[in-house]
């Protein structure tokens, strides 16, 4: 249990956590049944409480388009997180739009669904059968590479 008298307010940043999604709710539960100063939930719709939501769309349609404009990529695999996670559907509507937005038609075997743990880019390749393989694998090292960083801010 923690002291929660020491604290003057929390964020909850739960997808940074790695929980399970019962593992956040048990979290959110106790905090909410234990702790009576300010909260707010930061990525994560909380039943509980304040939410703030960032706008993975957005960067995942500007990506998407960089790859197109600047590196002439046009066959592009989108390896998602677990599709049920509104991170995974924000940033699923962004690459559509970006692929939209470069005349790219959407084709949805070219979405895999993985997860959010480390190495979850890696472990999709085995899926995925594409011309430029090497090209493909830097793009997952650097995807996964952000992701440890953003998992560490």
């Amino acid at each position: 249990m923690l002291p929660w008298d020491e604290f003057q307010g929390i964020l909850i940043a739960p997808s940074t956590l790695q929980y399970t999604q019962n593992e956040r709710k048990a979290l959110q539960e106790e905090i909410f049944s234990d702790f009576k100063e300010p909260v707010i939930s930061l990525d994560y719709e909380s039943d509980y409480f304040d939410t703030i939501m960032l706008d993975d769309a957005v960067a995942m349609q500007k990506m998407t388009e960089h790859l197109v404009n600047e590196h002439c990529y046009t066959d592009i695999a989108f390896l998602s997180g677990p599709l049920w996670h509104a991170h995974a559907q924000r940033r699923l509507e962004g690459y559509k739009r970006g692929l939209e937005a470069c005349n790219i038609p959407y084709d949805e075997t070219k979405v895999f669904e993985g997860n959010f743990w480390y190495g979850g880019g890696t472990a999709s390749l085995p899926k995925i059968n594409f011309s430029r393989p090497q090209q493909l694998l830097q793009i997952v090292n650097r995807v996964e590479h952000s992701l440890h960083l953003h998992s560490r801010i």
